[in-house]
């Protein structure tokens, strides 16, 4: 399937890292550049805010990015026969002291959330909504989890996220997914797990970070 992700940020730079084609803001304009979706089977949306405070204190230009920009994608994929698969958060459930299933109750408790539930309620049936926990990685860069503080919640690393977001592409599913490392404190894995099976979060932590470790100067 031709594949393009959209948005270069620490998630798309990792579907990057592992092969795939991404384009940042300078190379796709949801504004303008709709019509360039047209020669791809499957869209991944990895455009959106996730800095909860500059949403509190932008939540126009929130909303813009992490909900009217997924009701315009979703839409014109749907019109194009096109996969669309939108990236959401797990820290939308309402129960944050116990794992979540899909269909559990949410609770948009700021602006981030706001924006982030109204963005899966523009996608259309048929689209693919991962919900994810914290994202980390081997980088060292400011957005990976592993380089802050650390507390208590679900975590995906970016490698799993990408893995699981093509094998749940592959196996043609729709709907809601959680996507978060085995062992997670938030999220219910049970529906992913019947198409991907996620490594253990202690030993994709253990991963992630002695591969900061060995690269730093």
């Amino acid at each position: 399937m031709r594949t393009i992700v959209v948005g270069a940020g620490f998630l798309g730079m990792a579907f990057k890292e592992k092969g795939h084609l991404v384009w940042d803001r300078n190379q796709f304009k949801p504004e303008t550049d709709l019509k360039r979706l047209d020669e791809f089977d499957v869209v991944i949306n990895c455009i959106g805010k996730s800095d909860t405070q500059w949403c509190e204190d932008n939540f126009q230009d929130a909303f813009y990015s992490n909900a009217l920009i997924v009701r315009a994608m979703s839409t014109y994929c749907k019109t194009k026969d096109i996969k669309f698969v939108h990236v959401s958060t797990g820290c939308l459930y309402d129960k944050l002291d116990e794992p979540s299933t899909e269909t559990d109750p949410i609770a948009a408790r700021n602006n981030y959330l706001v924006t982030k539930w109204s963005g899966e309620q523009f996608c259309h049936k048929g689209d693919l909504i991962l919900r994810s926990g914290l994202l980390f990685g081997q980088e060292k860069v400011e957005n990976n989890l592993l380089c802050k503080i650390l507390e208590f919640n679900s975590y995906t690393s970016t490698d799993v996220f990408v893995d699981a977001a093509l094998a749940l592409i592959w196996a043609g599913q729709n709907g809601i997914f959680n996507v978060a490392c085995d062992g997670s404190a938030t999220m219910c894995l049970n529906k992913l797990k019947n198409y991907y099976k996620p490594p253990k979060l202690r030993s994709e932590i253990e991963r992630c970070y002695g591969e900061i470790q060995s690269n730093r100067p």
